[in-house]
């Protein structure tokens, strides 16, 4: 299903609303594909060039996200091997 490394991200972004920061800053810890949920606990914001982590900008960004089944086949479909 993934034509590249990145299409779990947008496809989350797309269909699930998180923010280009809430995307790239989620570690493979707060995916759970077995939960089918994922959960945003930081982003990573740029201030200039430089690259920070940060909460999430909304108190509703840090609460889990359910993942549908076509979700969770991109997801499975980029994690790496375990």
């Amino acid at each position: 299903m993934a034509l590249c490394r990145l299409y779990a991200l947008f496809h989350l972004s797309g269909t699930r609303g998180l923010r280009r920061g809430e995307c790239v800053g989620q570690e493979r810890s707060d995916v759970d594909l077995d939960g089918e949920q994922i959960a945003p606990a930081k982003e990573i914001v740029a201030e200039g060039w430089d690259p920070y982590e940060s909460a999430p900008k909304r108190d509703g960004s840090a609460s889990p996200i359910a993942l549908d089944s076509l979700n969770i086949a991109a997801c499975a479909s980029t994690a790496p091997p375990s």
